[in-house]
């Protein structure tokens, strides 16, 4: 998820650091029940010192295996603390 952020700022411009990540597997993760897992991230707020963004892990047919939601503080080079 923090590939997904740091996407949308330059290199030279800023950092991230993640505090904190929520992880829930509401259904059992085996090859013989999921087959084929796709992944969804999205970035869902981008503000200037914080950003939100979650990833799902979901089957073909749509059944929702995992969820995570993930804060990132945003650091810029010269910014106070």
């Amino acid at each position: 998820m923090l590939a997904l952020i740091r996407r949308h700022f330059p290199a030279a411009h800023s950092c991230y650091a993640g505090p904190a990540i929520t992880v829930h597997v509401p259904l059992p993760l085996t090859q013989a029940a999921t087959g084929r897992l796709r992944c969804e991230g999205t970035v869902d707020y981008i503000g200037t010192r914080t950003a939100l963004a979650k990833a799902r892990l979901m089957s073909d047919d749509g059944k929702l295996f995992a969820q995570a939601t993930s804060n990132c503080l945003i650091i810029r080079p010269g910014s106070p603390g």
